[in-house]
């Protein structure tokens, strides 16, 4: 088990590398066609034996989110759980622990639904109509 330094060290590095662009989130295949009525888990990997999953405890992509990270022992496997993060496990005196994991949720749910590249796409077109 992870104290709560380790998990804000953790939360911390998985963050910048989700707001950097060196992360990359999706959803998580098991989820894709049961997202109608909740929000999907994401998942991110870092080479082939690490995964990071994070998703809306009760789906409705607000707290109380769910953070876990995985490790595959072998290829072919489903990645056993080596530490799991809820924010409804802390008191409030451990409010920055969840506050990371809020901040993480929020980046890569940004990632995997491409809202910058949209952003970015729009501002463009908008930007053009007025060279008009």
């Amino acid at each position: 088990m992870l104290d709560d330094e380790e998990w804000i060290s953790i939360l911390i590095a998985v963050l910048e590398a989700t707001e950097s662009g060196s992360l990359n989130w999706d959803y998580f295949e098991k989820d894709r066609a049961q997202t109608l009525n909740r929000t999907p888990t994401l998942t991110a990997s870092v080479g082939e034996k690490t995964v990071y999953r994070i998703w809306s405890e009760d789906g409705d992509g607000r707290l109380p989110y769910r953070f876990s990270i995985l490790r595959r022992t072998t290829r072919d496997l489903e990645p056993e759980s080596i530490a799991a993060f809820g924010t409804s496990t802390f008191n409030i005196g451990d409010a920055s622990v969840s506050d990371y994991v809020y901040d993480l949720y929020n980046a890569a749910s940004r990632d995997a639904t491409g809202a910058s590249r949209i952003v970015s796409t729009l501002l463009s077109e908008l930007s053009d109509l007025s060279k008009d």
